[in-house]
């Protein structure tokens, strides 16, 4: 989003203060990073020298669109609306029931014409939902 000079804001959020803070971080390992394209790495990102090496590190100019807070799927979210949520890799813990109410709750936090992609091991299948189906693990909620 940066490279194609998107304006954004994005709120990352975890039940365990622990993935939090390894978020927050931003190292990961070299491995993580195999399909991402060598420019976007060496613009974006920081290799690790000595103890380090075999990570890299998130860029702070890339750190600064992103907050990060502790935050429970099945409370409340925000007041706010959002142009995309990604749900990857959650909904797999949950039952029926509770996917249920959190594909009612997701949707209302959309704007209009916003995306929803959720982990390629998930499916909407099953569930009530007013999104419309894109590609493989990408919805969009219709306009008005």
């Amino acid at each position: 989003m940066i490279e194609r000079g998107y304006r954004f804001d994005m709120f990352a959020s975890d039940i365990s203060d622990e993935m939090l803070n390894l978020a927050r971080r931003g190292v990961y390992n070299m491995d993580k990073a195999r399909q991402v394209p060598a420019p976007i790495l060496h613009k974006y990102f920081q290799k690790g020298h000595g103890k380090s090496n075999g990570s890299i590190r998130v860029r702070n100019e890339v750190k600064r669109f992103i907050s990060f807070g502790k935050h429970n799927l099945i409370e409340v979210l925000s007041p706010e609306l959002f142009d995309v949520i990604f749900c990857r890799n959650i909904m797999i813990y949950f039952n029926a029931g509770t996917k249920q109410k959190l594909i009612i709750k997701l949707h209302n936090f959309l704007k209009d014409g916003g995306y929803f992609i959720i982990g390629a091991a998930e499916g909407l299948v099953g569930l009530k939902h007013n999104f419309k189906y894109i590609e493989p693990s990408i919805y969009k909620k219709a306009n008005g």
